[in-house]
């Protein structure tokens, strides 16, 4: 995934959170440098949060499960609103390997 497609998302997120938002001009401005950064990219895939998981606390990490929803739906409500085509992976590691491993090998073969 392009960072600067999650960035925004997470920016999007943090102000929800504190009830703030941007001025137009510079959401525009930040949607369009999202845009112009993803077309760089062949292809671009999102990873989704498994609720049932909960939060590992194995790494120091947030641990506000509203703000990490929030980001989530902040970084799909990024690709949909600028119409930046991305494949979600599925949750299983294998399942989620095999699909990025069959696009690679489907873009080498051209």
């Amino acid at each position: 995934m392009t960072p600067a497609a999650p960035a925004l998302g997470y920016l999007r997120a943090a102000l929800k959170y504190r009830g703030e938002s941007l001025p137009e001009r510079d959401a525009h401005d930040l949607g369009e440098f999202v845009r112009m950064h993803s077309s760089r990219y062949t292809k671009l895939f999102s990873t989704q949060i498994d609720q049932s998981l909960g939060i590992a606390d194995d790494k120091i990490r947030d641990t506000d499960g509203h703000f990490r929803q929030l980001a989530a739906q902040g970084i799909d409500s990024v690709f949909a609103d600028l119409a930046v085509p991305v494949s979600i992976l599925p949750l299983n590691p294998a399942e989620a390997r095999e699909l990025v491993l069959e696009t690679v090998k489907r873009q080498l073969k051209g």
